[in-house]
């Protein structure tokens, strides 16, 4: 959660958000008085990181309060949140193994996530739980997160040091993507992308911005943005839960309430164009997940 001096005001004007599908990014844009704030964010595939870049058109100084924290219904057992150092925070959890029972075979997925925060210029403080940024006039954040699973054929107990260990995979992300900077993280990261997104160009009775071109080319972001060769496939649903284990309830709709895939309709929502696209690379995972099942 980042908090700013100004969250609770209705001073700002000039609000929106804009996704592109071609360069890979959302930014959100509003003015207070006459500065304009300007928030810059991606998701990369070859860093493993999001990025973050909060800046203003006029050097006005940035200042706010970040936190992360688990649902309380999520906090003990195996999930926390910690402040390392000033500009640095970590969470951890650890999922029960089977119906809401935390084990003593601690065989349920472990998770790991980092924030790091950046200043140029200004200072980031810790306190208590939360990092405070002050007099800032630019800030990068990045952040990675990882998990104990590999497939559905292996266990997924933590072991540390192993292919297991989400620890030395995030923490590893984070250094790597400091050394590099935030430029040529966005640069490694569109020339990632538009490798794939860019293989094919659509055109609907002379234009290029038709509702049609515009659905197409949003399924090639969507699809890009959750799965790729060397990853899982593609969920078929989400994890609309704020438990670590999700219940089997006796609704006509109880599939709602758990974390799934689904080999149904949804192959055909996601993957069916892939071929056409030109993309076929992107069905490598689900492929490997059908074999995995057989």
């Amino acid at each position: 959660i980042v908090q700013f001096p100004w969250a609770n005001s209705h001073g700002y004007t000039d609000y929106k958000r804009v996704l592109d599908l071609d360069k890979a990014t959302a930014v959100t844009e509003y003015k207070i008085g006459n500065t304009t704030y300007t928030r810059e964010a991606f998701c990369s595939n070859p860093d493993q990181v999001m990025a973050f870049k909060y800046s203003t058109d006029d050097k006005t100084k940035i200042s706010f309060t970040l936190s992360m924290n688990y649902p309380k219904q999520m906090e003990g057992h195996g999930a926390f949140s910690k402040v390392e150092g000033n500009d640095t925070i970590v969470m951890w959890g650890r999922a029960p193994s089977i119906y809401g029972k935390w084990d003593n075979g601690h065989e349920g997925i472990v998770s790991m996530a980092q924030l790091k925060i950046i200043p140029l210029g200004g200072t980031v403080t810790a306190k208590g739980n939360k990092l405070i940024v002050s007099g800032a006039d630019e800030v990068i954040m990045l952040y990675s997160c990882d998990t104990s699973f590999i497939d559905a054929q292996t266990s997924a107990k933590y072991v540390k040091g192993s292919a297991t260990d989400p620890e030395s995979n995030v923490r590893g992300n984070i250094k790597k993507a400091v050394k590099k900077g935030y430029e040529r993280l966005l640069s490694d990261h569109q020339k990632d992308h538009r490798s794939l997104f860019r293989k094919t160009y659509v055109e609907f009775d002379g234009s290029h911005t038709h509702d049609h071109i515009k659905a197409f080319h949003y399924a090639k972001y969507e699809l890009l943005a959750t799965t790729r060769d060397t990853t899982i496939t593609r969920n078929g649903t989400k994890i609309p839960s704020e438990r670590f284990h999700h219940q089997y309830g006796g609704s006509n709709h109880s599939w709602m309430t758990r974390a799934s895939h689904f080999l149904n309709e949804n192959v055909e929502k996601h993957f069916g164009f892939v071929e056409t696209a030109n993309m076929p690379s992107v069905a490598e995972p689900l492929m490997r997940w059908i074999k995995e099942l057989s």
